[in-house]
């Protein structure tokens, strides 16, 4: 096990630590973390590689970062404090739902879907018509995590929308058991 995770460290290192880092988040790998909460922190870092370490510190779900992503919701850029809402409500932190709410307005329709699974896996309906729309999505895993955040709900409105996952073969086993 040593070995395969000495492979794992070096096969995802690069000159620039920050690709490494990213490399070692997508692998799902602890390691990252330090890194990946020094680009989401650092103002002066490109939008996009902060939202994109946010996003894998989501992956990674190390809880004991949850303290440090809070100020990033007060962040000056606005996508920045989305995604941070998004990985604190990843990490069962309830501190994002409000500023996950405002995301399901977004104009991006991977946020929306995004934001609406996150909140009903802790409960919240706010993006209910939102998780009905994202069943008719092309991407498989959204509809699939939509299916399941539409069965943590337990919705009767959801009826409908569910009966009609039966018809996917993909989708059919987790319709049926969102219906119960």
């Amino acid at each position: 096990l040593e070995e395969i995770e000495a492979w794992s460290y070096e096969a995802g290192r690069e000159e620039d630590p920050t690709r490494t880092a990213f490399n070692l988040g997508r692998a799902r790998d602890p390691r990252a973390t330090p890194a990946l909460l020094e680009v989401a922190s650092n103002s002066g870092a490109p939008t996009r590689d902060r939202v994109l370490a946010l996003d894998l510190l989501a992956r990674i779900d190390d809880r004991d970062v949850v303290e440090q992503l809070v100020p990033l919701l007060d962040d000056s850029a606005g996508t920045v404090a989305t995604h941070a809402a998004l990985a604190l409500l990843d990490m069962r932190d309830h501190r994002g739902a409000e500023l996950a709410r405002f995301a399901l307005f977004d104009e991006d329709p991977a946020v929306r879907d995004r934001a609406a699974i996150a909140l009903a896996r802790l409960g919240y309906d706010d993006g209910f018509e939102d998780l009905i729309e994202a069943l008719g999505r092309d991407d498989l895993h959204t509809r699939e995590e939509a299916i399941r955040a539409l069965g943590r709900l337990r919705d009767s409105r959801a009826r409908e929308a569910l009966e009609a996952a039966l018809v996917d073969e993909r989708t059919r086993y987790l319709a049926v058991l969102a219906l119960g």
